[in-house]
């Protein structure tokens, strides 16, 4: 038998082909401008789906099928009070299990929440942390929310330990669908036995940006920070700091998607500042709308070594197959995971590259939600590797685990 040359995308575009072009082009109406929204909404066309629907039900509002579909895609576009409005005019036109649990969602999305979080991480290196924190948010119109969060964080390494106390205002923005922005600014006050030296007040701040093209299109991510590297009593002794932006791209080529990233920034310490670069790329291979398999090649570079408690290689390469997944054992549990595996390799300044070893990777969330606007979060993060993460290794052979736990209470 042979299969099909037509791409999902393909499909979706053939369909809005063959369908009438708008609302007013409908017969009497509904089957031909519900179908194509439907079409728009299952190719992650989620702002022309709404305002597909919105205009059917300008002129057709008793329709509730479409108000259900129009809170579902409401919900999908990150705007939690226009879903709730539009699921409560779908159950008072017609009374529905599914919509009515999925309208309790919706309120629970657009109310001030609290959260207390938890965690805690250990290193090959012996710095063991213990995190304690608070965080509170609420809606400053549909798309937005801003907020507050404090947390303490306690070190030791077996030989000095340090503490690291922050607060920072936050906040969240979806103008669109495709499109939203995070962003947030404060202090943290850090302090360490290792060195004598007072405890200092250092600013953090954090820009980022997301875009994915509507459809089969491409996906950008953007960020810039500056933020204290807190993780071992010896880099809050040296008061080091990064000051980084990074860019992720992806881009559609047929059945795969090309991707390419890259950092640059500074680590600032009391005596010394190093630069450091990151270029990677790969391929991935969507498995479904849920799931990818990839592959890819990784170089970071230091411009010096490092005498501030963070290991600086010249060079760290690494070859990787990885593979994401987001996966729903219920309704109520939503479970997402991050693999890597692959090989690495270091040289030190002044020296050759070293033999290949093994590299692991491992990041995943779990959320059950217990009743609407309660949800317990899990995270978990596991890293054997010298570029592992975005912040700073201290060691050539580190590794590196951390687990948090938060309750998201919506008010």
């Amino acid at each position: 038998m042979m299969r099909s040359r037509w791409s999902p995308a393909g499909v979706v575009a053939l369909g809005l082909l063959l369908l009438p072009g708008g609302v007013a082009q409908a017969q009497d109406g509904r089957d031909s401008v519900i179908d194509r929204a439907r079409l728009l909404a299952g190719s992650n066309r989620t702002d022309q789906a709404r305002n597909i629907y919105a205009a059917w039900l300008a002129t057709h509002p008793d329709d509730a099928e479409a108000w259900r579909e129009l809170g579902r895609e409401e919900l999908k576009a990150g705007r939690p009070a226009a879903a709730a409005r539009a699921l409560d005019r779908s159950l008072a036109l017609k009374p529905h299990e599914a919509t009515a649990d999925r309208l309790e969602l919706a309120q629970a999305l657009a109310a001030p929440a609290v959260e207390p979080l938890f965690g805690g991480s250990r290193d090959s290196d012996g710095n063991v942390l213990s995190r304690v924190g608070f965080r509170a948010d609420l809606a400053l119109a549909d798309g937005a929310r801003v907020g507050i969060v404090a947390a303490r964080s306690t070190l030791a390494d077996g030989l000095d330990t340090g503490s690291d106390a922050g607060i920072a205002v936050f906040g969240r923005w979806r103008p669109r669908a495709a499109l939203s922005f995070e962003w947030s600014g404060g202090a943290r006050r850090v302090e360490s036995s290792a060195r004598a030296l007072a405890p200092a007040t250092l600013p953090s701040a954090d820009l980022r940006m997301r875009f994915r093209a509507p459809g089969n299109g491409p996906r950008l991510d953007l960020r810039g920070r500056h933020e204290a590297l807190a993780v071992s009593p010896m880099l809050i002794a040296n008061r080091v700091t990064r000051s980084e932006v990074s860019a992720r791209v992806d881009l559609p080529a047929g059945p795969v998607w090309l991707r390419a990233m890259g950092r640059l920034g500074a680590l600032d310490a009391l005596l010394e500042i190093n630069r450091r670069s990151l270029l990677g790329g790969g391929i991935a291979v969507p498995v479904s709308g849920a799931a990818e398999i990839s592959g890819q090649v990784s170089h970071l570079a230091y411009d010096e070594p490092s005498s501030s408690g963070y290991f600086a290689p010249r060079l760290a390469q690494m070859v990787e197959a990885g593979s994401y997944a987001e996966l729903y054992p219920s309704a109520r549990w939503s479970l997402a995971l991050d693999l890597g595996a692959g090989l690495q390799r270091v040289a030190q300044h002044g020296a050759a590259a070293g033999s290949w070893r093994g590299a692991f990777r491992l990041w995943a969330l779990s959320s059950l939600r217990l009743q609407p606007g309660r949800d317990l979060v899990l995270e978990l993060e596991a890293y054997d590797a010298p570029r592992a993460t975005a912040a700073a290794v201290t060691s050539e052979g580190w590794r590196w685990g951390s687990a948090s736990l938060s309750l998201r209470w919506a008010l």
